[in-house]
């Protein structure tokens, strides 16, 4: 029986491996790296929140949210309307 519980953890291995490297790894690393000032040639230097208060303060970002916030919101009810006005 010691064995049959093996061979179950052997086959639930590499989607552990795939879930680590592509997932848990990736959303570390990004996390790491928006917290430091990072250019090519230059080492990375430690800034803590800098860059969200940066791109917080952007007027490019809070638009970009708006046209977001629009398409997912607003085009998707839009439709729904048409829809059960067609279907009236």
């Amino acid at each position: 029986m010691q064995g049959r519980s093996r061979i179950k953890h052997l086959f639930v291995v590499p989607g552990i491996i795939w879930v680590l490297c592509f997932t848990v790894f990736p959303l570390l690393y990004s996390l790491r790296l928006s917290l430091m000032q990072a250019k090519m040639g230059t080492p990375e230097r430690f800034i803590w929140f800098k860059n969200y208060a940066r791109a917080f303060s952007d007027y490019r970002v809070w638009d970009s949210a708006k046209v977001t916030l629009f398409l997912v919101v607003f085009k998707p009810n839009r439709r729904a309307i048409t829809l059960g006005w067609t279907l009236l």
